[in-house]
């Protein structure tokens, strides 16, 4: 019973998690039902309090700092203390119009920016992820129709190693070292133990491909077509590279 719940509660911590909170997922038929339906404008309980979780923070210091300027505008000057946000014989409200109307209209062009931005860097990783998807297959389509029948043993090493370049690039993009535990249903364990002594998985997956198809004594043509496959999935590891190590301009998100 115990470990049961310790379990559910770990369960439900991991649901706060950062990339957890963030994380889009794929749509079904039935997820786009209930998406066609007016009752997606409702709010979700757990989704608001998983926001609130994550931007509760910066969202309370805003809040207490407004109430701070609002508090001391209302009572303290009238009390006495120096006149900071309005002056003598001068309604209050005008001077705080006076700043909203200065600085609205910059802060709509930065969210409109921030929006655009973050929009953009999102669809173009999901292409590359789906592009990704495809070059998977077409390696695995490719092989099975083109590695002799006395060549089964390299088939398989290419299956296995086919099968471990989504999980690697995932890992590769969280900063996560460890592979052995994604990739153990995957890779043999003397696989295991050279790709985790690695710097950069993903690409060493695809040299191994590389060699695999070359040790073959594949046609030229069919050569080349299998690894132009592995070198669009290499393009695709550099791009979601540079995708997670260049964020949007610090000057926009601030």
């Amino acid at each position: 019973m115990q470990k049961a719940l310790a379990r559910k509660f770990e369960e439900f911590r991991y649901c706060f998690q950062h990339d957890e909170i963030f994380r889009d997922q794929g749509f079904d038929r039935e997820d786009w039902s209930r998406h066609r339906s007016w009752r997606r404008h409702l709010p979700e309980g757990l989704v608001t309090v998983r926001v609130l979780h994550s931007l509760g923070y910066p969202v309370f210091y805003y809040i207490a700092c407004s109430i701070l300027v609002c508090s001391y505008a209302q009572w303290a000057e009238d009390a006495g203390a120096p006149k900071i946000f309005t002056r003598q014989n001068q309604v209050r409200s005008q001077r705080y119009y006076i700043a909203l109307l200065l600085t609205s209209f910059a802060v709509g062009l930065l969210i409109v920016f921030r929006t655009n931005s973050s929009y953009g860097r999102w669809w173009e990783a999901r292409t590359v992820w789906g592009g990704m998807l495809n070059i998977t297959r077409n390696i695995m389509r490719e092989s099975t129709s083109w590695f002799p029948a006395d060549q089964e043993d390299r088939l398989l090493a290419v299956a296995r190693w086919t099968a471990a370049l989504p999980p690697l690039l995932k890992m590769h993009c969280r900063w996560q070292k460890d592979v052995r535990l994604e990739l153990q249903d995957r890779l043999l364990p003397h696989e295991l133990d050279y790709i985790a002594s690695v710097m950069n998985p993903p690409v060493m997956a695809a040299t191994v491909l590389t060699q695999l198809v070359a040790a073959a004594n594949l046609p030229d043509m069919l050569q080349i077509s299998l690894d132009g496959q592995i070198a669009k999935y290499v393009d695709s590891v550099g791009a979601c590279e540079r995708l997670n190590k260049q964020p949007i301009p610090l000057a926009y998100t601030r």
